[in-house]
């Protein structure tokens, strides 16, 4: 059992000299349209992330179109004037790193000319807009992903996926903007267009608010809007990496700590964070769950606060006391890092100081 409180001293000594830790990248809005499956007549649209940025549903038939989606529920916009309206709060107004993800249904065209997805998208020009990704339509590649930035000088910047959506069926899209280095597409977790020359560097603040399925207002309301339905959308203010997009494509939401993306934190993840202790230039994959290219304390914290948990929305920031808790009792069950690697004889100095003779007292 001594090897027990050898391991939670090790990261708790780290720990305490970590300084702050950086939480995990969390997203600023989360509608996983699920409302429809318990009120059928909701015309709202929950936030399920902190900001609590609920949309309304306008122009909706009675009761509104709620579906089966891709994940429990969906929403399914008529082509015509269907939107939700999240206003204009000060979390979707980002100006800097931004990520969206969401799974898309095309039906018929998709749109009559173009289908905005989500965003902040007003008719009238580059000089209303702020960010958005739209499914437009053209002759040869039918209802292809766009996605748009407005620059604060109201020029606009688009970049346009190379394969198209054109059948009936789910289709995970997701979007990264990092300022003046690139604009990303990925469409079922694979990278599929970039621009990487010409990138804004701010996108312009804007009092446009922030809807799914169509223009925020304007008189073009009917001519671009989408058909089809969305389900899942989440906006983060940050830069979402591959393999975060991969695990949400794969139906998983973000779980800081599970390195290995089998969707639960436990000792096999904990042995990935080990053997890259201290490791520049890391990813997700080799323990960096804060995505700042160094494996240290601060992703030990994420890993502890997630450990055994299959699924969260969020990661919480725990005490030096909760941690060391969560740390005996895990350990104590599932045996510990330590163990595992000077059973297998490849612990070494790197890791911190160890004793491996007293792992089985």
């Amino acid at each position: 059992m001594k090897g027990i409180y050898v391991i939670a001293a090790i990261f708790l000594v780290a720990i305490a000299f970590s300084g702050a830790v950086k939480a995990d990248l969390v997203p600023v809005g989360y509608w996983p349209l699920d409302d429809g499956q318990s009120d059928p007549n909701t015309t709202t649209a929950v936030d399920a992330s902190t900001g609590g940025n609920n949309g309304t549903l306008l122009n909706f038939a009675t009761p509104p179109s709620w579906a089966g989606g891709r994940t429990g529920g969906a929403l399914k916009f008529d082509g015509k004037n269907d939107r939700v309206d999240m206003g204009n709060p000060d979390a979707l107004d980002i100006t800097g790193t931004l990520s969206m993800a969401f799974w898309m249904y095309r039906l018929g065209d998709g749109a009559s000319s173009y289908g905005p997805l989500a965003g902040k998208n007003k008719s009238g020009g580059f000089a209303n807009d702020g960010y958005w990704v739209g499914s437009y339509n053209d002759a040869t590649l039918n209802s292809f992903i766009r996605f748009s930035i407005a620059s604060t000088d109201g020029v606009g910047t688009s970049l346009d996926s190379i394969s198209g959506i054109a059948d009936e069926e789910w289709h995970h899209v997701a979007v990264v903007y990092d300022p003046a280095a690139r604009m990303s597409i990925y469409i079922d977790g694979v990278l599929d267009a970039e621009l990487t020359t010409d990138v804004p560097t701010e996108i312009q603040a804007v009092d446009s608010g922030f809807t799914l399925g169509n223009l925020a207002t304007g008189s073009a309301m009917v001519s671009y809007s989408f058909n089809g339905l969305l389900d899942e959308v989440r906006v983060y203010d940050g830069v979402l990496t591959q393999k975060q997009i991969q695990m949400l494509a794969a139906g998983r939401d973000l779980l800081a700590g599970d390195a290995n993306g089998d969707g639960i934190v436990n000792d096999a993840d904990a042995v990935i964070l080990a053997a890259n202790w201290q490791g520049s230039g890391k990813i997700w994959s080799q323990g960096d769950f804060n995505n700042d290219g160094t494996v240290d304390a601060a992703d030990a914290t994420l890993l502890a606060a997630n450990w055994q948990q299959a699924k969260t929305a969020s990661v919480p920031e725990p005490t030096v006391q909760a941690l060391l808790m969560t740390l005996l009792g895990t350990f104590a069950i599932r045996g510990s890092v330590m163990a595992v690697l000077c059973r297998r004889n490849t612990w070494n100095s790197s890791f911190g100081s160890a004793d491996c003779s007293i792992q089985n007292d």
